[in-house]
């Protein structure tokens, strides 16, 4: 039996909506709908999600940034005081990693 001939009997009006989907696109096209149907609901979920994860991403790259800027300065600062509280130029190298070997 054809489309055309479900569609004269009247057999095609009592079908419930999902089947007469089917009956005029087949069952591939109908696979089709679904597929781009579930796609258009889950996209823009998935933007949404894309856009957070970016934000969280900044701000983790901020972070590290910012930390390792502090530990420049901090670095810097023991530097420092190791230099101010060295009695002599052997004590100063060794806060450079520099060792003198003496002889």
């Amino acid at each position: 039996m054809a489309n055309g001939d479900a569609l004269e009997t009247g057999r095609f009006l009592n079908l419930p909506l999902w089947a007469k989907i089917i009956t005029l696109v087949g069952p591939v096209g109908a696979i089709a709908f679904y597929l781009v149907w579930v796609g258009a609901q889950i996209l823009p979920h998935l933007d949404q999600e894309i856009l957070l994860n970016k934000a969280a991403m900044v701000k983790s790259q901020d972070m590290i940034k910012e930390g390792n800027d502090q530990l420049r300065e901090n670095y810097r600062l023991l530097i420092r005081l190791c230099v101010n509280t060295s009695k002599n130029t052997a004590q100063s190298d060794e806060c450079f990693g520099k060792r003198r070997t003496y002889e």
